[in-house]
């Protein structure tokens, strides 16, 4: 892998104060905010750099939440 240039540090600082604001966020505003940083940290990293995997697992665990509350709605909306 090649030495991190001066562009590749900028995307490191942007996605970390990235993950420290995302929680502010909706699920559906947050959604493709992740799909941008894991895009961006697989092209700088790698696929198993563990900047990558940690931003997938993230992506992951977002959409494993969206999921069990659109379940749930569901459930409700049919009880109503």
């Amino acid at each position: 892998m090649e030495p991190l240039t001066a562009g590749a540090y900028a995307t490191l600082a942007f996605t970390k104060a990235f993950e420290k604001t995302i929680e502010k966020f909706t699920e559906a505003e947050a959604e493709p905010l992740y799909e941008e940083a894991l895009e961006i940290r697989h092209r700088v990293f790698g696929e198993n750099h563990s900047n990558t995997v940690s931003v997938r697992e993230n992506l992951e665990n977002l959409r494993a939440k969206v999921r069990a509350s659109n379940f749930w709605w569901g459930k409700v909306l049919k009880f109503w």
